[in-house]
Protein backbone atom coordinates (compact mmCIF):
# COMPACT_ATOMS: atom_id res chain seq x y z
CA UNK A 1 0.00 0.00 0.00
CA UNK A 2 1.59 3.66 -0.89
CA UNK A 3 1.74 6.84 0.60
CA UNK A 4 -1.23 8.33 -1.57
CA UNK A 5 -3.33 5.52 -0.26
CA UNK A 6 -2.77 6.56 3.21
CA UNK A 7 -3.37 9.94 2.43
CA UNK A 8 -6.53 9.75 0.87
CA UNK A 9 -7.40 7.59 3.83
CA UNK A 10 -7.07 10.37 6.27
CA UNK A 11 -8.88 12.94 3.72
CA UNK A 12 -11.62 10.45 3.67
CA UNK A 13 -11.25 10.25 7.71
CA UNK A 14 -11.67 13.99 7.70
CA UNK A 15 -14.35 14.22 5.11
CA UNK A 16 -16.00 11.92 7.61
CA UNK A 17 -15.19 13.50 10.82
CA UNK A 18 -17.29 16.45 9.24
CA UNK A 19 -20.67 14.74 8.22
CA UNK A 20 -23.60 16.70 10.32
CA UNK A 21 -23.72 16.20 13.95
CA UNK A 22 -27.31 15.79 15.48
CA UNK A 23 -27.98 19.01 16.91
CA UNK A 24 -27.98 20.62 13.75
CA UNK A 25 -30.45 17.62 12.23
CA UNK A 26 -32.70 19.15 14.83
CA UNK A 27 -32.79 22.44 13.90
CA UNK A 28 -33.68 21.43 10.22
CA UNK A 29 -36.15 19.97 11.51
CA UNK A 30 -37.77 22.65 13.96
CA UNK A 31 -37.46 25.51 11.24
CA UNK A 32 -40.71 26.38 9.46
CA UNK A 33 -39.46 26.79 5.68
CA UNK A 34 -37.31 25.47 3.23
CA UNK A 35 -35.48 29.06 2.76
CA UNK A 36 -34.70 29.18 6.58
CA UNK A 37 -33.79 25.20 6.05
CA UNK A 38 -30.91 26.73 3.32
CA UNK A 39 -29.56 29.89 5.62
CA UNK A 40 -29.03 26.62 8.34
CA UNK A 41 -26.98 24.59 5.61
CA UNK A 42 -24.95 27.37 4.24
CA UNK A 43 -23.47 27.94 7.78
CA UNK A 44 -21.89 23.99 7.62
CA UNK A 45 -19.35 22.30 5.68
CA UNK A 46 -21.80 22.10 2.80
CA UNK A 47 -21.84 26.22 2.31
CA UNK A 48 -20.20 25.84 -0.84
CA UNK A 49 -22.80 23.31 -2.64
CA UNK A 50 -25.42 25.67 -1.50
CA UNK A 51 -23.97 29.02 -2.16
CA UNK A 52 -23.15 27.18 -5.92
CA UNK A 53 -26.13 26.03 -6.29
CA UNK A 54 -28.17 29.27 -5.12
CA UNK A 55 -26.92 30.99 -8.23
CA UNK A 56 -29.14 29.47 -10.53
CA UNK A 57 -31.66 27.47 -8.30
CA UNK A 58 -34.25 28.67 -5.42
CA UNK A 59 -36.15 26.49 -2.65
CA UNK A 60 -36.70 22.83 -3.38
CA UNK A 61 -34.70 23.03 -6.90
CA UNK A 62 -31.95 24.50 -4.91
CA UNK A 63 -31.66 21.87 -2.46
CA UNK A 64 -31.31 19.35 -4.94
CA UNK A 65 -29.05 20.92 -6.54
CA UNK A 66 -26.92 20.81 -3.65
CA UNK A 67 -26.80 17.62 -2.18
CA UNK A 68 -26.20 16.39 -6.22
CA UNK A 69 -22.78 18.75 -6.16
CA UNK A 70 -21.87 17.75 -2.84
CA UNK A 71 -22.11 14.28 -3.46
CA UNK A 72 -20.38 15.29 -7.47
CA UNK A 73 -17.59 16.75 -5.27
CA UNK A 74 -16.88 14.34 -2.53
CA UNK A 75 -16.47 11.51 -5.33
CA UNK A 76 -14.17 13.58 -7.09
CA UNK A 77 -12.06 14.09 -4.35
CA UNK A 78 -11.88 10.38 -3.64
CA UNK A 79 -11.07 10.09 -7.26
CA UNK A 80 -8.14 12.36 -7.41
CA UNK A 81 -6.74 11.07 -4.31
CA UNK A 82 -6.83 7.80 -5.17
CA UNK A 83 -3.67 5.93 -6.94
CA UNK A 84 -4.53 5.38 -10.83
CA UNK A 85 -3.55 1.47 -9.62
CA UNK A 86 -6.81 1.03 -7.90
CA UNK A 87 -9.43 2.89 -10.31
CA UNK A 88 -10.98 -0.65 -9.96
CA UNK A 89 -12.30 0.21 -6.64
CA UNK A 90 -13.48 3.60 -7.93
CA UNK A 91 -15.14 1.82 -10.39
CA UNK A 92 -17.11 -0.58 -7.61
CA UNK A 93 -17.77 3.21 -5.86
CA UNK A 94 -19.55 4.81 -8.77
CA UNK A 95 -21.17 2.15 -10.65
CA UNK A 96 -23.88 2.86 -8.16
CA UNK A 97 -24.09 6.06 -9.04
CA UNK A 98 -23.56 5.36 -13.09
CA UNK A 99 -26.76 2.58 -12.91
CA UNK A 100 -29.04 5.93 -10.99
CA UNK A 101 -27.90 8.50 -13.88
CA UNK A 102 -29.40 5.29 -16.63
CA UNK A 103 -32.59 5.10 -14.20
CA UNK A 104 -33.11 8.92 -14.18
CA UNK A 105 -32.50 9.07 -17.83
CA UNK A 106 -34.82 6.04 -18.25
CA UNK A 107 -37.41 7.74 -16.04
CA UNK A 108 -37.22 10.96 -17.71
CA UNK A 109 -37.97 9.31 -21.20
CA UNK A 110 -40.88 7.26 -20.39
CA UNK A 111 -42.52 10.59 -18.86
CA UNK A 112 -41.51 12.28 -22.33
CA UNK A 113 -39.77 15.10 -20.16
CA UNK A 114 -35.84 16.61 -21.46
CA UNK A 115 -33.20 15.21 -19.19
CA UNK A 116 -30.51 18.00 -17.74
CA UNK A 117 -27.31 17.67 -16.97
CA UNK A 118 -28.16 18.49 -13.68
CA UNK A 119 -30.12 15.33 -13.17
CA UNK A 120 -27.15 13.81 -13.07
CA UNK A 121 -24.15 12.61 -11.28
CA UNK A 122 -21.03 13.52 -13.52
CA UNK A 123 -17.43 13.65 -12.59
CA UNK A 124 -16.00 13.91 -16.19
CA UNK A 125 -18.44 15.96 -17.97
CA UNK A 126 -21.80 14.25 -20.13
CA UNK A 127 -19.66 12.57 -23.02
CA UNK A 128 -20.40 9.20 -21.64
CA UNK A 129 -23.84 10.38 -21.29
CA UNK A 130 -24.58 12.19 -24.45
CA UNK A 131 -25.95 9.61 -26.56
CA UNK A 132 -27.64 8.04 -24.08
CA UNK A 133 -30.01 10.95 -23.59
CA UNK A 134 -30.60 11.25 -27.53
CA UNK A 135 -31.22 7.78 -27.95
CA UNK A 136 -34.79 6.19 -27.75
CA UNK A 137 -35.24 3.19 -25.48
CA UNK A 138 -34.41 0.57 -27.91
CA UNK A 139 -31.31 2.36 -29.03
CA UNK A 140 -30.32 2.69 -25.05
CA UNK A 141 -30.66 -0.72 -24.11
CA UNK A 142 -28.17 -1.41 -27.13
CA UNK A 143 -25.71 1.08 -25.65
CA UNK A 144 -25.44 0.07 -22.04
CA UNK A 145 -24.50 -3.13 -20.45
CA UNK A 146 -27.39 -5.54 -19.79
CA UNK A 147 -27.67 -9.56 -19.24
CA UNK A 148 -27.83 -10.65 -22.32
CA UNK A 149 -30.58 -12.81 -21.02
CA UNK A 150 -32.70 -9.62 -19.18
CA UNK A 151 -36.03 -8.85 -20.98
CA UNK A 152 -34.85 -5.43 -21.96
CA UNK A 153 -32.18 -6.87 -23.76
CA UNK A 154 -34.08 -10.09 -25.57
CA UNK A 155 -36.96 -6.71 -26.34
CA UNK A 156 -34.72 -5.14 -28.21
CA UNK A 157 -32.78 -8.25 -29.77
CA UNK A 158 -36.15 -8.92 -31.52
CA UNK A 159 -37.06 -5.47 -32.36
CA UNK A 160 -40.31 -5.36 -29.48
CA UNK A 161 -41.72 -2.93 -27.71
CA UNK A 162 -39.33 -1.35 -24.40
CA UNK A 163 -41.33 -1.68 -20.93
CA UNK A 164 -39.47 1.29 -19.27
CA UNK A 165 -40.49 -0.23 -16.08
CA UNK A 166 -38.63 -3.33 -16.75
CA UNK A 167 -35.97 -1.65 -17.87
CA UNK A 168 -35.46 0.36 -14.88
CA UNK A 169 -35.13 -3.33 -13.37
CA UNK A 170 -33.41 -4.44 -15.86
CA UNK A 171 -30.55 -1.54 -15.05
CA UNK A 172 -30.82 -2.54 -11.12
CA UNK A 173 -30.38 -6.13 -11.84
CA UNK A 174 -27.20 -5.24 -13.86
CA UNK A 175 -25.90 -2.99 -11.30
CA UNK A 176 -26.16 -5.75 -8.46
CA UNK A 177 -24.47 -8.02 -10.49
CA UNK A 178 -21.91 -6.13 -11.52
CA UNK A 179 -21.32 -4.61 -7.67
CA UNK A 180 -21.48 -8.25 -6.52
CA UNK A 181 -18.28 -9.11 -8.82
CA UNK A 182 -16.26 -6.48 -8.14
CA UNK A 183 -16.75 -7.08 -4.30
CA UNK A 184 -15.82 -10.79 -4.42
CA UNK A 185 -12.53 -9.31 -6.31
CA UNK A 186 -9.39 -8.69 -4.87
CA UNK A 187 -8.20 -8.95 -1.07
CA UNK A 188 -10.71 -6.13 0.54
CA UNK A 189 -12.60 -8.37 3.19
CA UNK A 190 -13.88 -5.48 4.63
CA UNK A 191 -14.95 -3.74 1.61
CA UNK A 192 -16.96 -6.80 0.36
CA UNK A 193 -18.14 -6.65 4.18
CA UNK A 194 -19.90 -3.33 3.90
CA UNK A 195 -21.03 -4.12 0.32
CA UNK A 196 -22.79 -7.72 1.03
CA UNK A 197 -24.36 -6.11 4.16
CA UNK A 198 -26.09 -3.58 2.08
CA UNK A 199 -26.76 -5.91 -0.57
CA UNK A 200 -28.17 -8.44 1.89
CA UNK A 201 -30.27 -4.98 4.00
CA UNK A 202 -32.03 -4.16 0.23
CA UNK A 203 -32.59 -7.66 -0.54
CA UNK A 204 -34.48 -8.26 2.94
CA UNK A 205 -36.61 -5.19 2.98
CA UNK A 206 -37.11 -6.11 -0.98
CA UNK A 207 -38.69 -9.35 0.55
CA UNK A 208 -40.26 -7.60 3.40
CA UNK A 209 -42.30 -5.26 1.02
CA UNK A 210 -43.59 -8.22 -1.39
CA UNK A 211 -44.57 -10.16 1.33
CA UNK A 212 -47.01 -7.41 2.75
CA UNK A 213 -48.11 -6.79 -0.99
CA UNK A 214 -48.87 -10.31 -1.48
CA UNK A 215 -46.69 -10.22 -4.89
CA UNK A 216 -44.06 -12.76 -5.96
CA UNK A 217 -40.77 -12.19 -3.93
CA UNK A 218 -37.66 -11.19 -6.49
CA UNK A 219 -34.24 -10.79 -5.16
CA UNK A 220 -30.36 -10.02 -6.84
CA UNK A 221 -28.73 -11.69 -3.61
CA UNK A 222 -28.86 -14.38 -1.75
CA UNK A 223 -27.57 -16.36 1.57
CA UNK A 224 -28.85 -17.99 4.34
CA UNK A 225 -30.58 -14.95 6.25
CA UNK A 226 -32.42 -13.82 2.92
CA UNK A 227 -33.09 -17.99 2.00
CA UNK A 228 -35.08 -18.23 5.56
CA UNK A 229 -36.63 -14.60 4.62
CA UNK A 230 -37.64 -16.19 1.33
CA UNK A 231 -39.16 -19.43 2.87
CA UNK A 232 -41.42 -18.02 5.35
CA UNK A 233 -44.75 -15.71 5.63
CA UNK A 234 -44.85 -11.77 6.18
CA UNK A 235 -44.86 -12.23 9.86
CA UNK A 236 -42.18 -14.52 10.69
CA UNK A 237 -39.95 -13.12 8.47
CA UNK A 238 -40.46 -9.84 10.29
CA UNK A 239 -39.43 -11.59 13.45
CA UNK A 240 -36.53 -12.93 11.51
CA UNK A 241 -35.41 -9.31 10.59
CA UNK A 242 -35.24 -8.48 14.28
CA UNK A 243 -33.58 -11.00 15.58
CA UNK A 244 -30.99 -10.71 12.90
CA UNK A 245 -30.35 -7.00 13.40
CA UNK A 246 -30.79 -7.64 17.60
CA UNK A 247 -32.92 -5.03 17.55
CA UNK A 248 -33.96 -3.65 21.31
CA UNK A 249 -37.57 -4.44 22.85
CA UNK A 250 -38.74 -0.70 22.40
CA UNK A 251 -37.25 -0.84 18.45
CA UNK A 252 -39.06 -4.36 18.30
CA UNK A 253 -42.53 -2.59 19.23
CA UNK A 254 -41.65 -0.16 16.38
CA UNK A 255 -40.87 -2.43 13.84
CA UNK A 256 -44.02 -4.17 14.41
CA UNK A 257 -45.86 -1.82 13.97
CA UNK A 258 -44.17 0.06 10.68
CA UNK A 259 -42.04 -1.40 7.89
CA UNK A 260 -40.75 2.21 7.18
CA UNK A 261 -39.32 2.57 10.50
CA UNK A 262 -38.35 -0.92 10.69
CA UNK A 263 -36.15 -0.44 7.39
CA UNK A 264 -35.04 3.12 9.14
CA UNK A 265 -34.04 1.60 12.71
CA UNK A 266 -32.09 -0.90 10.91
CA UNK A 267 -30.16 1.25 8.60
CA UNK A 268 -29.65 3.16 11.30
CA UNK A 269 -27.82 -0.23 13.02
CA UNK A 270 -25.93 -0.61 9.67
CA UNK A 271 -24.27 3.36 9.22
CA UNK A 272 -23.79 2.66 13.31
CA UNK A 273 -21.42 -0.49 12.37
CA UNK A 274 -20.02 0.69 9.64
CA UNK A 275 -18.81 4.23 11.44
CA UNK A 276 -17.42 2.15 14.03
CA UNK A 277 -15.22 0.03 11.95
CA UNK A 278 -14.32 2.66 9.08
CA UNK A 279 -12.70 4.76 12.14
CA UNK A 280 -10.71 1.50 13.01
CA UNK A 281 -9.37 0.86 9.58
CA UNK A 282 -6.34 2.70 8.50
CA UNK A 283 -4.99 1.38 5.45
CA UNK A 284 -8.12 -0.44 3.88
CA UNK A 285 -10.44 0.73 1.05
CA UNK A 286 -13.72 -0.26 3.43
CA UNK A 287 -13.40 3.57 5.41
CA UNK A 288 -13.57 4.92 1.43
CA UNK A 289 -16.69 2.64 0.34
CA UNK A 290 -18.05 3.21 3.95
CA UNK A 291 -18.33 7.11 3.71
CA UNK A 292 -19.71 7.28 0.14
CA UNK A 293 -22.46 5.49 1.99
CA UNK A 294 -22.57 7.98 4.98
CA UNK A 295 -22.46 10.61 3.16
CA UNK A 296 -25.50 8.84 1.27
CA UNK A 297 -27.36 8.57 3.86
CA UNK A 298 -26.49 12.25 5.09
CA UNK A 299 -27.85 13.93 1.89
CA UNK A 300 -30.92 11.73 1.90
CA UNK A 301 -31.90 12.42 5.60
CA UNK A 302 -31.52 16.36 4.85
CA UNK A 303 -33.81 15.70 1.15
CA UNK A 304 -36.21 14.00 3.41
CA UNK A 305 -36.43 16.92 5.84
CA UNK A 306 -36.61 19.36 3.05
CA UNK A 307 -39.60 17.40 1.31
CA UNK A 308 -41.49 17.11 4.47
CA UNK A 309 -41.38 20.81 4.47
CA UNK A 310 -42.74 21.17 0.77
CA UNK A 311 -45.68 19.09 1.18
CA UNK A 312 -46.32 19.60 4.94
CA UNK A 313 -45.80 16.42 6.09
CA UNK A 314 -43.85 16.14 9.48
CA UNK A 315 -44.67 12.72 9.43
CA UNK A 316 -41.85 12.15 6.84
CA UNK A 317 -39.23 13.58 10.03
CA UNK A 318 -39.43 10.14 11.69
CA UNK A 319 -37.02 8.71 8.91
CA UNK A 320 -34.81 11.08 9.76
CA UNK A 321 -31.25 10.40 11.56
CA UNK A 322 -27.98 12.14 11.73
CA UNK A 323 -25.14 10.35 11.19
CA UNK A 324 -22.76 11.85 14.10
CA UNK A 325 -25.11 11.23 16.41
Amino acid sequence: MDLKYAYLNTRVKAMESKLLPEALFKQLIVVKTIDEMIELLEETNLKRSFVDASINFKGIALIEEALRLELVSSLKLIKKYLPKKHNDLFELVFSEFHAQNLKTIVAKKALGQDVSLNDLVLLNGSSEYDSLIKADLKSFVSLIELDANSDSAKAAAKDLPIDYRVLLKDIDKAFYAKISSLAGKGDHPQTKQIIFSRLEFLNAMMILRSKKLGVEVKTFFSNAFINSLKENGFDTAVEKMIQHYKLSSDEEKIAKNSLALLEVIVEQKIVNKILKETRLSVMSFSSVIGFVYLKQVELGNIRKIAYSKLYSMPELNDYVFAINA
